[in-house]
């Protein structure tokens, strides 16, 4: 179990710093774009596990089916969330993405037993609570009015339920095969994907090396992360690490204060303590 925690904060920095730097690239190049190199660099950096991790004996079409469904709801999920924090206020879409891990851990109780003890749920609760807590910025609120508060809450939704799933169907892919096989099949199928976006769209494939360096940090970020979150799954339950990982917001924030100067409202400090409190507890 803790195992699969360390894993689960690995993938936790891994996403808050990747989020940070494909946010810099959004704003130079479009959304789908960036999804789309950012998802080839991750495949070429992982390749070479494939000769150690790989077990192509596991894939037939149940896998097949699987893989495409969870790659399809994987990448509506983050478009929908690109396209909500394009439309929508970024101090109500950010902390509101988290809470997809409350969708994850309903699913693993309800369908599939999972069975969590009395500190889980404490430190569970905390991680959630200060994810949400660490992202809202309240003199921003207090000055929105409604209708524009809830633009884009459409496409959050979308994100949020497209999360929620996604967490569970990739925990019954890594059963069916193994972390790797499940972790490289679903980022080879969301490049088809992306591609036939680009395609129709009528993106064009040109890239200037000033946005391709944050999309490649952002890719070397990833990376890391998706093998922090294939592990962390592999060795502890979803329903503990999904909330950690949901906790990547906590990472950015802090990048924004080290490198951007941003200041923090006393709020999310508190915040930032109660989701490492919450680590710890669900940790013990």
């Amino acid at each position: 179990m803790i195992i699969g925690i360390l894993f689960g904060i690995v993938a936790m920095l891994g996403y808050g710093l990747s989020d940070f730097f494909i946010a810099m690239a959004v704003k130079k190049t479009n959304p789908i774009k960036s999804f789309f190199i950012e998802m080839i660099f991750i495949v070429a950096l992982v390749f070479p596990f494939c000769f150690w991790f790989f077990e192509a004996q596991h894939i037939n079409l149940k896998y097949i089916l699987i893989v495409l469904g969870e790659s399809a709801i994987g990448v509506v999920a983050f478009l929908g969330f690109l396209k909500a924090l394009e439309i929508g206020k970024v101090s109500i879409i950010t902390p509101l993405s988290s809470t997809y891990t409350i969708i994850t851990i309903s699913i693993m109780i309800i369908v599939f037993g999972e069975v969590l003890r009395i500190n889980q749920i404490i430190g569970i609760g905390a991680c959630i609570i200060g994810t949400i807590f660490a992202s809202v910025h309240y003199k921003d609120i207090m000055r929105l009015k409604f209708k524009t508060a809830t633009r884009g809450i459409n496409y959050l939704l979308l994100a949020i339920f497209g999360w929620g799933i996604y967490f569970v169907i990739l925990d019954y892919l890594i059963e069916l095969s193994n972390w790797f096989t499940a972790m490289f099949t679903i980022q080879i199928t969301s490049i088809l994907y992306l591609l036939a976006l680009m395609i129709i769209t009528k993106k064009t494939f040109t890239y200037t090396l000033k946005e391709l360096k944050p999309i490649f940090i952002s890719a070397v970020s990833s990376a890391f992360a998706v093998f922090g979150l294939t592990l962390g799954l592999k060795n502890a339950l979803t329903s503990i690490v999904s909330p950690i990982v949901a906790a990547a917001p906590v990472i950015t924030l802090i990048l924004a204060r080290i490198i951007l100067k941003e200041k923090l409202e006393l709020i999310q400090k508190i915040a930032l303590l109660t989701v490492i409190i919450g680590i710890v507890i669900a940790s013990i």
